[in-house]
């Protein structure tokens, strides 16, 4: 009995902080623009999520809610996590495939769209003026610290939203 209220006491706290941070991170890591697509392996993506997640759980600890009491409102909670993660990878997405779309729409319109081009992270054939704008979008996303600023965002939504909080 005492291994199960031990199971339980652990459950209570750092685990479903835990799961709910890496719920809330994963979706958001794998849609951010360097990490998206083909080009880097699933399990390398797998492993910064779970690392990230790990070192988030103590910070994120403070502002977590107490295990849910049936199966039915931990998967919910979870499922929420999940949505809210993938909001905010969905917004650093659009960025990118803003100029990406803006690079088909000049090469276009300068008569260029002939010259294609594999595209690794969508695995289609785009223009080469698509791919330069879609390489400068991604170049100046880290530069200017973008993937900081999303990931900081998320982070700084746990004090809104604490973890397995989230009301849609």
């Amino acid at each position: 009995m005492d291994s199960l209220q031990s199971v339980a006491s652990l459950l209570n706290g750092p685990m479903w902080t835990f799961f709910c941070v890496l719920c809330r991170l994963g979706p958001l890591l794998v849609l951010m623009p360097p990490l998206q697509g083909t080009t880097i392996p699933m399990r390398i993506k797998t492993l910064v999520v779970l690392m990230v997640s790990f070192v988030l759980t103590p910070i994120i600890l403070e502002f977590s809610t107490p295990l849910p009491s049936s199966l039915f409102d931990l998967t919910i909670g979870l499922v929420k996590e999940l949505l809210l993660g993938l909001l905010f990878g969905t917004s650093a997405t659009i960025v990118v495939s803003t100029l990406q779309i803006g690079g088909q729409i000049v090469s276009t319109l300068a008569s260029l769209d002939v010259a294609q081009a594999a595209d690794p992270t969508t695995q289609e054939s785009t223009t080469v003026i698509s791919q330069l704008f879609t390489w400068i979008a991604m170049l100046l996303f880290l530069v200017l610290g973008g993937h900081r600023v999303i990931v900081g965002v998320c982070i700084d939504s746990f004090t809104h939203y604490p973890a397995g909080g989230v009301s849609i």
